[in-house]
Order: structure tokens, then C-alpha cells, then sequence
């Protein structure tokens, strides 16, 4: 018979990919006792085969001499789904994409 023991969280994410670590991390910094279940031996999930990072209209997107407006990155997004994709989901992915890289580098992840 397993071992039993009672523990409390405010908090229980699925999942340490990407989604699920930026969830648990801003529970935590809010002040909730977070729990993260991973069924795989390493965290990432999906972001952990990432090649690149999306940062729109960002100062590293400027750094680099790269030009592309968060207007044309949606339409980019939305046209390589055939419009198929949630448009308020993608708006707010791009809208976002800049603020994240800021808050990634913050907590030294990038």
C-alpha cells in the first residue's frame, strides 16, 4: 500500500510546460503556495523545442534591426491558420509578446 500524506495547496497546476511555469510563477509572486505536476522528467512540455521567441514591437525585437509590426505579426498568425485560429487569442498572444520578454528577462529565464 502507497504511502499516504495530506498536503494543501492554493493552488495545483498540470502541466510544466511554458503555460503551466508562467501560471505558477505569477500565483507564487501573488502570494498562493503553488503546486506543479509534470508526467515527464524535465519541465518545458512543448516550449522546451522552441527555436525563438515571438517579441513584437519589443527593444529586443529593435536590437536586432527587425521589423515587424504587431499588426503584421497578427495577420501573419492568422493567415498561416487560414483564419481558422481564435483572433482574440492570437491579439492577445501579440499584443503580450513584448511585456513577456521584459518579465522572462526579470526573472532571468531568457
Amino acid at each position: 500500500m502507497s504511502e499516504k500524506f495530506d498536503v494543501e495547496y492554493d493552488l495545483v497546476v498540470v502541466g510544466g510546460g511554458g503555460s503551466g511555469l508562467s501560471c505558477a510563477v505569477q500565483a507564487a509572486q501573488n502570494g498562493l503556495t503553488v503546486a506543479v505536476l509534470e508526467k515527464m522528467p524535465q519541465l518545458g512540455g512543448s516550449s522546451a523545442f522552441a527555436e525563438g521567441h515571438a517579441a513584437f514591437e519589443s527593444d529586443e525585437q529593435i536590437k536586432r534591426g527587425i521589423d515587424v509590426s504587431k499588426d503584421e505579426a497578427f495577420r501573419a498568425y492568422m493567415d498561416y491558420s487560414h483564419w481558422r485560429a481564435d483572433a482574440a487569442i492570437v491579439s492577445k498572444f501579440v499584443e503580450n509578446a513584448a511585456t513577456t520578454i521584459v518579465k522572462m528577462r526579470e526573472l532571468g529565464a531568457v
